[in-house]
């Protein structure tokens, strides 16, 4: 698990309660698993497999490879924990918002990409940031069968290519949408005294601004943000596999009316697995949802706090519709930023030490009926999500 630099400490309401938040995984996770090994007649006793053989099966003899579903699911669901709780959302300082400041002031804040994703650390360079867009841009072009602009069309075709092409740099061109957020940062954050980044927002467990937040999760004690979303992701997929494993071995334990002996009641054969079941399905389901939902995210470049608030309630998304995705980057372009790019853990594997905030600015174009359904899956000109 990542340790907080000195510029950075954890908050109090984290620390503090880090054993607890360990003792009631560790808890609830036993309760599931001894659940799932005391439940009679499953296929993780030899010859619980067979309805004939379920009554009459040796108890003292185990499946080894049902087992090792088990322990193996829940390990690694244990080590994806691990790895998450406590960790470093990507706390905002006042040190990171004044390298924002000096760096994207002006007439360069002004030049930056529209939905302008500029990489916090050092060793990111607006010179392959643009080379980015320019391939992106070409590859959309190309897939929707756009000419260039020295096609040899006439003065309205080349405005509107020549228009096209001003909005190239925007992931969505399209026309203007009206009066829309302005600038790189929020309002000025009165708890932390600086004006944090856009789609930061101020926790008030953690008591800190979080870049690009998500959620705070009262479930592992952590503020979920740019630097741990994609790690909680992963720990969503292997809790419900984990949950699902489990469900399969107890599910296996259930013995239908028909293999009943005679004045055997339904409940006397059946009652644990129904115990275990009414313990373990509801975790399995929560799990479920969490890992689709946060999926639908990495997807789209979205965040909770983003989907639930809305255009009503969040500044920097006024104007904006549910499916118009203001800073989706396409479906791969999303999908690296959120597995490979913005999570502490491959940075550290990359040797990428220094880490500042994501840069973003809101959309002013965004385009409803593209016929680039890749880049546009939600809304395009053949169908609609909204």
């Amino acid at each position: 698990m990542p340790s907080p630099t000195s510029s950075t400490p954890f908050p109090t309401a984290v620390t503090s309660a880090r054993l607890q938040t360990y003792g009631f995984y560790i808890i609830s996770t036993l309760v599931a698993v001894l659940l799932t090994l005391s439940t009679p007649n499953t296929r993780l006793w030899n010859g619980g497999s067979s309805k004939d053989d379920a009554l009459t099966q040796n108890k003292d003899t185990l499946n080894g490879e049902a087992l090792a579903e088990v322990l193996v699911s829940t390990a690694l669901a244990a080590v994806a924990y691990y790895m998450v709780q406590g960790s470093d959302p990507g706390y905002i300082t006042e040190d990171h918002v004044q390298d924002i400041d000096a760096r994207y002031t002006g007439d360069e804040a002004a030049d930056l990409d529209e939905v302008g994703l500029i990489v916090g650390d050092s060793s990111s360079s607006s010179a392959t940031f643009d080379g980015d867009i320019e391939m992106q841009a070409k590859r959309r072009s190309n897939l929707s069968g756009s000419s260039s602009v020295d096609s040899g069309d006439d003065g309205d075709s080349d405005s509107e290519e020549i228009a096209r092409l001003e909005g190239r740099m925007t992931w969505h061109g399209g026309r203007e949408l009206g009066p829309t957020y302005k600038g790189i940062s929020r309002k000025h954050c009165l708890e932390c005294g600086f004006k944090p980044p856009l789609r930061s927002h101020h926790c008030k467990t953690c008591d800190r601004c979080v870049a690009t937040f998500d959620h705070h999760c009262f479930f592992i004690n952590t503020c979920i943000g740019e630097r741990n979303h994609c790690r909680f992701w992963v720990y969503c997929f292997f809790q419900a596999v984990a949950c699902w494993t489990c469900i399969s071995v107890v599910n296996s334990g259930h013995v239908s009316a028909k293999y009943l002996p005679k004045n055997t009641s339904y409940l006397e054969k059946n009652g644990m697995v129904l115990v275990s079941s009414l313990y373990i399905w509801p975790l399995a389901l929560f799990c479920t949802t969490m890992f689709c939902i946060h999926s639908f995210f990495a997807v789209t470049n979205m965040t909770t706090f983003e989907v639930s608030g809305g255009s009503d309630n969040i500044d920097y998304l006024k104007g904006t519709k549910e499916c118009d995705l203001p800073f989706s980057k396409g479906i791969d372009g999303n999908l690296k930023l959120f597995c490979c790019h913005k999570d502490a853990m491959w940075s550290n594997f990359v040797g990428k030490n220094k880490w500042g905030p994501t840069v973003w600015r809101a959309p002013k174009r965004i385009i409803r009926d593209s016929e680039d359904w890749w880049e546009h899956p939600w809304e395009n000109k053949y169908w609609s999500c909204c």
